[in-house]
């Protein structure tokens, strides 16, 4: 997940009008393989540009969206498709991951009944990843379980985000079969001065790697924390470094043009 500005939580009414006026987009930050530096995917970040001064993230909007759904609050379902679409049919396999809420986890929210049917019939299940970010509350666990179970079934893959920063990732390592963990942002920035967050890395890498579970690491902002993570057997990672968040239409461009990333 990667951070941007917050604001005030908005209400019904402020959120149509900003359906309305298109103010509700997705940006996107590729994910590289850091040994090739080729392109393996993309995380799809929702934003509500509420002002010049105000960038909301979902967190400030996305339980209003939820809680009243219907199909005149459909717009960002049908962004976030075409944001699939446009990635997942730029190169083979290549992946598009949203973040996603423990709502998903809740039958009766519709949003993302008809969210996932829509998504589904748009790009192929395998190349659709979704992140599980680490401070959601899943209040049913066995529910919860089935319906991880059953997308994973389909050929969706499950990510724990923001990995390592609670006990919550190690619960959710446990109760739930997972395809990916992202190491949070704060081991990686530290590495260089904190030689305790090289030996936490590395110990996070050896449950991992029992459990067959792939590793990405986000917030690399320097060379020498990308090798330092290439000398822990990490090859997928997310940062600043590599590629900052931006508009989906030039990142689509961009790699398009270059599937790889530059150092900056």
């Amino acid at each position: 997940m990667s951070g941007t500005t917050k604001g005030n939580i908005p209400t019904l009414e402020e959120l149509k009008i900003g359906l309305e006026r298109g103010e509700i987009k997705y940006h996107v930050q590729p994910i590289f393989n850091i040994n090739n530096g080729l392109v393996i995917g993309v995380e799809a970040l929702m934003r509500w540009q509420r002002s010049p001064h105000e960038l909301l993230i979902p967190e400030y909007f996305l339980d209003v969206l939820t809680a009243h759904y219907s199909p005149t609050l459909a717009p960002p379902i049908q962004a976030a498709n075409k944001v699939a679409r446009m990635f997942t049919s730029l190169y083979p396999n290549m992946f598009c991951a949203f973040n996603i809420s423990g709502a998903l986890f809740d039958k009766t929210q519709s949003i993302y009944t008809a969210w996932i049917k829509d998504l589904m019939n748009s790009v192929p299940a395998t190349q659709i990843v979704f992140e599980i970010v680490e401070t959601d509350t899943i209040k049913n666990l066995e529910q919860a379980q089935r319906v991880a179970h059953d997308l994973r079934k389909s050929g969706m893959r499950i990510a724990l985000d923001d990995f390592g920063t609670g006990l919550s990732n190690l619960d959710r390592l446990r109760d739930f079969s997972v395809d990916i963990v992202k190491i949070d942002r704060r081991f990686i920035t530290s590495l260089d001065d904190n030689p305790r967050s090289f030996d936490i890395i590395r110990g996070l890498m050896q449950i991992t790697t029992s459990l067959g579970v792939e590793v990405i690491a986000e917030g690399i902002e320097k060379t020498e924390q990308l090798n330092m993570l290439r000398d822990l057997g990490i090859t997928l990672g997310q940062g600043y470094s590599l590629g900052k968040p931006a508009d989906a239409q030039f990142w689509y461009t961009r790699l398009q043009d270059y599937p790889y990333f530059e150092l900056s």
